[in-house]
């Protein structure tokens, strides 16, 4: 069987509540949200059965063929790195580190 991109991100989207992405032209969403799965990719192929870096960008699907049984955990797990991918920018803000750290170790550190 078959996983395209669009499976993937469109499970990304049901567990996170975000708007803003459906109000994106499809084309700025598209792009942004092939980043997210790329970089999930990465993540998880090391431990993969399957080889997932054998994609097709212009089909928007992987070339892998998945046993039936394996798709919805495999687009489960992808869809979970794309949500960290996702909240890194939220997580890594000078503001958090400031926060965390008093003003004097902020400034030895900065």
């Amino acid at each position: 069987m078959i996983i395209t991109y669009d499976i993937c991100e469109g499970e990304f989207l049901s567990k996170i509540i975000e708007f803003e992405y459906l109000q994106m032209p499809p084309e700025d969403r598209t792009n942004i949200l092939d980043g997210f799965l790329k970089r999930a990719i990465v993540s998880f192929n090391k431990v993969c059965k399957y080889d997932l870096s054998s994609f097709d960008d212009e089909n928007r699907q992987f070339n892998e063929n998945f046993v039936s049984e394996d798709v919805e955990e495999i687009v489960d797990i992808l869809s979970d790195g794309m949500i960290i991918q996702w909240l890194k920018p939220y997580l890594y803000r000078q503001e958090l580190l400031e926060s965390v750290l008093n003003t004097k170790d902020f400034t030895t550190y900065s």
